[in-house]
């Protein structure tokens, strides 16, 4: 872009060199003689301009269509509800009870159980969330073992 807006230029300062100029007034003083020039070559001089200006509108046009493009992916980022972990604690009230035992069928929904993961979800960004949902699968086990082989990890 830049190379050929030189090259532009210097095609133009070469036509502006063939612009016949021939003075009204004596060459007085530098003034004068910049006067006389701007005076006789006037036309010249505004189209050259405009060749300019146009060359810079058409930049700017550029310039701030990338920055249209950038602020809206900006404002899709902001309007985004961002969410997170803000704490995980667990309650198990029965873990000291070996005659504990886990309701078999598991109750149905709406069973208020003892022994539960608390986890407290926060909304960092500045739109709101809504409809948030998390998931847990949990399977007791003895301490330092392993998952049973059928568990299910969910979808």
């Amino acid at each position: 872009m830049l190379k050929s807006f030189v090259i532009l230029a210097a095609g133009l300062i070469l036509m502006a060199g063939t612009i016949e100029y021939a003075p009204t007034r004596t060459l007085e003083s530098g003034m004068a003689y910049v006067w006389d020039f701007i005076h006789a070559s006037h036309e010249e001089i505004i189209a050259i301009a405009t060749i300019f200006i146009a060359i810079y509108t058409i930049i700017l046009g550029t310039a701030t269509s990338a920055l249209v493009k950038e602020a809206k992916i900006t404002t899709k980022h902001q309007l985004r509800a961002y969410i997170g972990v803000k704490a995980v604690s667990i309650h198990t009230p029965n873990v000291s009870n070996k005659n504990y035992k886990v309701p078999d069928p598991i109750p149905a929904e709406g069973y208020v159980w003892s022994d539960l993961i608390k986890i407290i979800v926060k909304n960092f960004g500045s739109t709101p969330a809504s409809n948030i949902a998390v998931y847990l699968n949990w399977q007791p086990t003895n301490f330092g073992g392993r998952l049973m082989k059928d568990f299910a990890y969910g979808e």
